[in-house]
This record gives C-alpha cells, structure tokens and sequence, in this order.
C-alpha cells in the first residue's frame, strides 16, 4: 500500500542561506556556495518557518523509494557542512596489502 504523503524536514543553522528554485538548492555561508541539484528526484521541496527550514515530501511512496527523501537531506546537510566547516587535511593512509603473494613468497612456497 501507497502512503499519500511522506516528509521530512531540515532545520537552516545560523549564518548559512538556503534557497530553493526549481528543484536546486543554494547553499550560501562563510565559507563559499554550494549547489545541491535533486531534478532527478520526484519530490517537493518548499522552505518553512521564514526561511529556516526546508521542507523535503514525497507524495505517493512506498518501499524503497521513500529512501529519496533522506537521500535529498543528507546532500542538503553535506553542502551545510562545507560552507560551514573548515575541513581537515586528509591524512595519508598506510600502503595497502597485496592480496595475491609476490613472486618471492610464491617461490619459496613452491620450493617446499
């Protein structure tokens, strides 16, 4: 069965500006701009509370397709976090293991 309407809604923190056109979000805070486009997802979305939150629904989901709504929020959230956060630097991570053994272990095992 169908539920008619399901939404979910994202709440703007201080210093950052959100607008909605046309199914594309812009993202404005101290650190820059952002741009979340959703045109491929069937869902509404609509600012609420003058401005301070944005409203995500879709109308007529069942199952695994209701999944585009918290979809649509984590991209809305992710642009929030980097027009708000300074991101840290990316560590270098240790070299990874091979996962066949090389030519030297593969003689020594067919040595035995």
């Amino acid at each position: 069965m169908k539920t008619l309407v399901k939404e979910q809604v994202y709440d703007i923190p201080d210093g950052v500006t959100i607008t909605v056109k046309a199914r594309t979000v812009t993202v404005k805070g101290p650190r820059g701009t952002n741009v979340v486009n959703v045109k491929h997802m069937p869902i509404d979305l609509t600012m609420i509370n003058d401005n301070r939150g944005v409203k995500i629904e879709r109308w007529f989901t069942s199952g695994k397709s209701a999944a585009s709504i918290r979809t649509c929020y984590s991209h809305i959230a992710n642009a929030v976090i980097g027009v708000t956060q300074v991101r840290a630097r990316a560590r270098s991570s240790p070299p990874a293991r091979s996962r066949w053994p090389g030519p030297q272990t593969l003689c020594c095992l067919l040595r035995q």
